[in-house]
């Protein structure tokens, strides 16, 4: 086996920058790093063998430099973050990729696509791409999350898990793209496309595999392209932007007691081969003309279902829990409550809508 370690290994491993030559590790090669950091500024690779211990990982971090890191089978285990295109004030334009196409790669805090210094404001761009194998993220997966940055995250095969949440072009002037082609991409906390107020530019793009997450909030100017795969939410979905089936046969699965709130956002593309199926207690809000009883191929809910522009009813035996009023009427056939209820119930404002009490 093919052993090589940083100067000071292993009590006080020193950190390490490839700008030349770069680094392949083959089948039954070693390169353990002690908890040392790791900064690509030249192409490497793993092919088959081990990287182990890396403090933190960065790939491209150079002015206009384009750097590729690519594992096809193997292992790399990195203990921290890992930065893909990492502009600072000395390394504008840097063009990171990093490429999984087997082995398995494990990310023990925040993968960052396409990022910046909190203080500087540059184009950097990053690439993640899985074709093969499983990636773990302990934290966050965080694509393009500084002004003028561009980031790019496809799975087309493989594993993708998510300990935290996903964030996509989070920040003014932001490019951020999520493609998923197929495999599996699991996320435990929430996924946010572009940001509530000001512009950026947010994509998520799914044509295949099987998605779960807990919540997701698609922003107003971003877009989720829906055309194939699974759709897994746990607690809820909030549309301000745009939600396009393209035609596509994806299926849409809301658990027990979630929210699909798409009332105030856009529905486009045909959705006439798309499934949605909503669990007990669920909520499930539509734009105004929206049928889904006759929009989707299938529609099935056992909770409450509305189409904005319409009476809200709350039918006997359903419980709502309400933050405020709605810019529909309210019937309440059943039992409508304040968010926080019994325990600790918000304060309520009704300035539209109003709300009916049925006998």
């Amino acid at each position: 086996m093919l052993f090589r370690s940083p100067q000071g290994s292993p009590a006080s491993p020193q950190s390490l920058t490839f700008s030349q030559g770069g680094v392949e590790v083959a089948s039954g090669g070693l390169f353990n790093l002690y908890g040392a950091s790791l900064t690509l500024l030249t192409d490497s690779s793993v092919l088959g063998g081990e990287i182990r211990d890396i403090g933190a990982l960065v790939i491209a971090a150079q002015i206009d430099s384009d750097v590729t890191f690519t594992q096809t089978s193997g292992m790399t285990d990195i203990n921290s973050i890992v930065r893909i295109g990492y502009a600072t004030g000395a390394s504008a334009n840097p063009v990171g990729t990093l490429n999984m196409d087997g082995g398995s790669l494990s990310i023990g805090s925040t993968l960052y696509v396409g990022t910046a210094s909190s203080t500087f404001t540059s184009f950097s761009a990053g690439t993640f791409r899985q074709t093969a194998g499983t990636t773990t993220v302990a934290s966050s997966v965080v694509v393009a999350d500084r002004p003028g940055t561009i980031g790019s995250w496809k799975v087309v095969d493989g594993t993708f898990t998510v300990g935290s949440n996903l964030t996509v072009a989070t920040s003014l002037n932001a490019q951020g793209t999520l493609m998923l082609a197929g495999g599996v991409l699991d996320v435990t906390g929430n996924a946010t496309i572009g940001i509530s107020t000001g512009v950026s530019t947010g994509q998520l793009t799914q044509s295949g595999g099987d998605f779960s997450l807990n919540s997701m909030t698609i922003h107003l100017g971003s877009r989720y392209d829906l055309t194939g795969g699974t759709l897994s939410i746990a607690d809820r979905f909030d549309l301000t932007g745009t939600l396009d089936f393209g035609g596509g046969n994806a299926s849409i699965t809301l658990a027990d007691n979630g929210v699909m709130e798409w009332s105030t956002g856009t529905l486009s593309g045909l959705a006439s081969s798309t499934q949605y199926t909503a669990g007990l207690n669920s909520e499930s809000y539509f734009p105004t003309g929206f049928d889904p009883n006759v929009e989707f191929a299938s529609f099935s809910s056992q909770g409450l279902v509305h189409v904005q522009g319409t009476t809200l009813v709350v039918p006997v035996g359903f419980t709502m829990d309400i933050t405020g009023g709605r810019p529909d009427l309210i019937r309440v056939e059943g039992v409508l409550r304040p968010q926080g209820s019994p325990v600790s119930p918000q304060p309520l404002t009704f300035s539209q809508g109003g709300v009916e009490v049925a006998s």
